[in-house]
């Protein structure tokens, strides 16, 4: 592909996990704006008119967007979306974004990091941790550092294939491990960013219930 589109750049490097991969990425970009898709995932159709479009307009530090949970044979799962009806895009301060990480079961802007578009400037100085389940404590970490001016658009743009054994669904001691780390920072930088005692009873919760 890389051979074909002259925009288009291909860079490999030895496999050192996904936090390895994103960080290497991160390192070589320099286009304005950075995300960071899975490999087992993909786009939906016009996602990238969409997302471009919104870009375009609203020159945001970070773009959010609805995604579906999709089992590997295309089938869909679930839909994870802000407003439903009567709001083609949501403007959101850092509160704002919390809360929907937080306080949502539904999980409309989940910590997972390939539905969220970020200006370059921002992370371009951040590293993933060699960790699993390192895209919350990124994404937090990120709102402690800036006061972020996000977008959303209500619509499914983005496929999350489930997989039974992926790292979400494929427990190991390792894994529990990086997920109670993960916790933990997430914690510290939401007491960077808030007294509120309702967001942090929120991300308690959410904790516990992961622990769970």
């Amino acid at each position: 592909l890389s051979a074909k589109y002259t925009n288009l750049t291909s860079y490999h490097k030895p496999n050192g996990g996904l936090s390895s991969a994103r960080n290497f990425g991160n390192q070589l970009a320099t286009a304005a704006y950075i995300t960071f898709m899975d490999g087992d995932d993909y786009l939906l159709p016009d996602a990238a008119s969409s997302l471009m479009a919104a870009l375009t307009r609203f020159k945001p530090d970070m773009l959010c967007f609805g995604y579906a949970k999709v089992a590997e044979g295309g089938t869909q799962l679930s839909t994870h979306v802000l407003h439903r009806a009567g709001h083609a895009i949501d403007a959101l301060t850092n509160d704002e974004l919390v809360d929907a990480i937080l306080t949502r079961d539904d999980e409309p802007v989940a910590g997972y990091l390939p539905t969220k578009i970020i200006r370059h400037a921002l992370i371009s100085n951040l590293a993933f941790r060699d960790m699993q389940y390192e895209d919350m404590p990124f994404v937090f970490e990120l709102m402690a550092r800036h006061q972020l001016d996000t977008i959303y658009i209500n619509q499914v743009l983005y496929a999350y294939v489930q997989r039974p054994e992926s790292i979400t669904h494929a427990y190991t001691v390792q894994s529990v491990i990086d997920k109670l780390t993960g916790l933990e920072l997430v914690q510290q930088s939401l007491t960077e960013m808030t007294t509120d005692g309702k967001r942090l009873s929120a991300n308690w919760r959410r904790s516990l219930i992961s622990v769970l």
